[in-house]
């Protein structure tokens, strides 16, 4: 397994131009130990001023020749996240690529890459996409609204729109990211027609909506979903939306625009335990045109894309989202599941004393909300299309730095070139998960496959 997984050869340096002429103006790049990189390319007009709240604007072409050394600014979001940014800005709809190709000729496969945040936080500046261009991929990261700026819904919004919508303007930045590189990826030796979306976490979360998204049909033909929350638990429909909009920033939408960043900021209410804590939360709805139905619906009814998919998630991943319990005690956790989920869940997820609460909820998130999430999304896309296949990252840590091969070691190599040949192919190489065989890879110490994970679990939470 560990040997044919790693079956895969990195492209000789690179001999392409840094100069590249985009359908907007031309820019030039950077070049360092083969990898050619373009950062801070803006892919649509800045939603700032009157633009603010509204679906991307065609960005006017500029003359002369635009540095893409550098990144470019951040979104506005709270400093949750181990990378604190400092140049943070509205005007941040840009995006950054990476390519080995030796010409704008050659046809090397995309992979588009959603970061993560809960849709409040991250950008497209922290993965570095050189690893995988070596490998054969021309990379491409984006930066999209988040928070307040990318998913806020309002009814003066929805009335201001002529499609009767509001909210989802992250989404929207995606889907125009995705159009220019079916405009623009060619020129770095990218092929249009083999497009790879991948992300994590809230990230990951959208690319399964995308793949429901009547707007983003035909701009991908390959999805890679990294510990989503994909069927969320709570309303998603917009009038709920805009109600909670409207509690946080009233509905006086000119007044609004005015605002400064700032002030926008300090209205959001960012929730901060995510599955245990109360608090606004931010990301896609059910607006009728972006998502035009429920994601559950749609995956159970068979009208998402019909594309190759890897589903997956890690093994502590509920760590991250249990740091405000709303109990202490072992006694107050075990009523809490009583009340809240079901009293049977104690016995699969116990604490025997009030040392062992904090694990034992670890564990039951890690299954609720996010391997519940990634065998669910596996079973629907199995039965549309053969080639959907399920990982478990069990190593220490996040599985990024292991995709994107800016760790080090052999378990990099492994899942970085998987990554790469599901791209090209759609076959990462590994067994093909079926609801019948229940399989998956696992990723960590040891590298194999198994099948029927945490079984007995998931089909306690399914059943709740």
């Amino acid at each position: 397994m560990l040997r044919s997984l790693l079956a895969i050869t990195a492209l000789p340096y690179l001999a392409m131009d840094t100069t590249v002429k985009l359908d907007s103006g031309k820019i030039s790049g950077a070049e360092a130990s083969g990898v050619a990189s373009f950062k801070g390319i803006p892919y649509v007009a800045p939603p700032t001023g009157d633009l603010r709240w509204r679906p991307p604007h065609t960005i006017a072409p500029w003359g002369g020749t635009r540095s893409a050394k550098d990144f470019g600014p951040v979104c506005p979001q709270p400093p949750i996240l181990e990378h604190k940014f400092e140049n943070l800005s509205e005007d941040c709809l840009t995006l950054n690529v990476w390519t080995a190709a030796n010409s704008s000729a050659e046809h090397h496969p995309v992979l588009f890459w959603i970061h993560g945040g809960a849709n409040i936080a991250g950008s497209g500046s922290i993965s570095d996409g050189s690893a995988l261009a070596k490998q054969g991929a021309v990379v491409v990261t984006i930066n999209y609204r988040l928070g307040p700026f990318g998913f806020l819904s309002l009814p003066s919004l929805t009335k201001e729109s002529s499609r009767s919508s509001s909210g989802n303007y992250g989404l929207l930045d995606q889907v125009q990211a995705l159009l220019w590189v079916h405009r623009n990826i060619d020129k770095f030796g990218g092929d249009p027609q083999n497009v790879t979306i991948f992300g994590e976490s809230a990230g990951a979360t959208d690319v399964a909506w995308l793949m429901t998204s009547p707007l983003a049909k035909g701009l991908f033909h390959r999805a890679v979903v990294q510990s989503a929350s994909v069927f969320p638990p709570f309303d998603l429909r917009r009038a709920t939306a805009e109600q909670a909009g409207a509690r946080l920033y009233g509905d006086n939408l000119q007044a609004l625009r005015l605002r400064s960043t700032d002030e926008i900021m300090k209205s959001a209410a960012f929730q901060t335990g995510f599955v245990f804590d109360s608090g606004a939360s931010y990301g896609p709805i059910i607006d009728g045109w972006v998502i035009a139905e429920d994601p559950a619906q749609s995956f159970a009814s068979a009208h998402q894309a019909n594309v190759p998919l890897i589903v997956g998630t890690n093994a502590d991943e509920g760590s991250i989202v249990t740091e405000n319990l709303p109990f202490k005690t072992a006694a107050d956790y075990h009523s809490y599941l009583a009340s809240h989920l079901s009293d049977a869940l104690f016995n699969l997820y116990p604490a025997n004393d009030d040392t062992q609460v904090h694990a034992a909820a670890s564990r039951l998130v890690t299954d609720f909300v996010f391997l519940n999430s990634a065998r669910r999304l596996a079973r629907f896309q199995a039965k549309l299309n053969p080639k959907t296949f399920m990982y478990y990252f069990t190593h220490r840590g996040s599985e990024i730095p292991f995709v994107f091969a800016t760790a080090s070691g052999d378990l990099a190599k492994v899942m970085s070139a998987a990554w790469i040949k599901f791209a090209t192919t759609g076959d990462p190489n590994w067994p093909a998960y079926t609801v019948k065989s229940d399989q998956y890879i696992e990723f960590g110490d040891t590298i194999k496959v198994g099948s029927e994970l945490h079984k007995k679990e998931l089909d306690a939470l399914t059943a709740k």
